[in-house]
């Protein structure tokens, strides 16, 4: 719309995109910009996960907007060439007539300790040499290697069932934990569940990343809170823990929606416990 004269002519589109776009976990899109703007990216963008990084849609977009023989580069995050965020943005880019012809698969930013990439992509085939971290080789892939293929591998069915997703709780007022002070200690934990024995139903183990990478057996020191699908009433029938989660954790939730500008105050009326669940997601073995 800003540029009618670009598409109104015989090859239609950009000759050149450069650009930063915006970063944003896949996972927080929905929380952040709202479920529509979530609906609106799978919707527009066939083959998306979901899950990937708010910068493979840039991508998406940019090259789509090219001309017949043009070029974009932008900076992304590292995550660029990793699951989700790579076959939404790389792969179906190299898939569709794209070809990477320079890249810099992790490069720090000058000032900051983030790590980048810097992608360029030709919307026509360029031939070899190419340029992968300033060395020329004769192959990009999505994944951003010098051989293999843009493609992700094949699901083994012999894996199914092996591991999936669980619960990330997106606020550390759900835990029981010593080492931090958002937390709650572990020896108030054990005094709730000698004060009400029926408080153990709902405090699980809380393995996540730390607990997998640094332990063989996923040795374990912190515990959650987990209301599960319960509705308030139901969930009100372990008051200790309930109060631990509406003191610690539901402040943060409402700030949150506060900051979106949500109007949140009917739905804390019908559901108030919404605001008190931990998001779902996390990997579970």
């Amino acid at each position: 719309m800003e540029f009618p004269e670009v598409f109104d002519r015989e090859n239609p589109g950009f000759d050149a995109i450069v650009g930063n776009p915006p970063f944003l976990g896949g996972w927080v899109i929905s929380g952040t910009l709202t479920n529509e703007y979530l609906e609106y990216l799978r919707e527009n963008y066939p083959q998306s996960g979901g899950q990937a990084d708010l910068v493979a849609y840039f991508f998406r977009r940019a090259f789509n907007l090219l001309g017949g023989q043009g070029n974009l580069g932008l900076i992304a995050t590292n995550s660029i060439y990793q699951g989700d965020t790579r076959a939404t943005g790389l792969e179906w880019i190299c898939l569709n007539g794209g070809t990477i012809y320079d890249a810099q698969k992790r490069f720090r930013w000058t000032g900051a300790a983030v790590i980048i990439s810097v992608v360029h992509i030709a919307k026509w085939k360029i031939s070899p040499p190419y340029l992968l971290n300033r060395r020329k080789v004769d192959l990009i892939t999505a994944y951003l290697f010098r051989s293999g293929t843009h493609s992700s591998p094949e699901r083994l069915f012999s894996n199914k069932n092996l591991s999936f997703k669980g619960t990330m709780i997106y606020g550390m007022g759900f835990t029981f934990d010593d080492t931090s002070q958002d937390t709650t200690p572990i020896s108030e934990m054990e005094r709730l569940i000698a004060k009400d024995p029926r408080n153990s139903e709902i405090i699980f183990p809380y393995i996540g990343g730390e607990e997998i990478n640094s332990s063989p057996t996923h040795s374990f020191h912190r515990y959650v809170i987990n209301f599960k699908e319960m509705e308030e009433e139901e969930a009100r029938r372990y008051p200790d823990l309930f109060e631990i989660v509406e003191e610690k954790v539901k402040p943060g939730r409402l700030k949150q929606k506060e900051k979106l500008g949500l109007d949140i105050g009917g739905d804390l009326v019908k559901q108030p416990l919404r605001y008190l669940r931990p998001f779902q997601s996390a990997i579970v073995y």
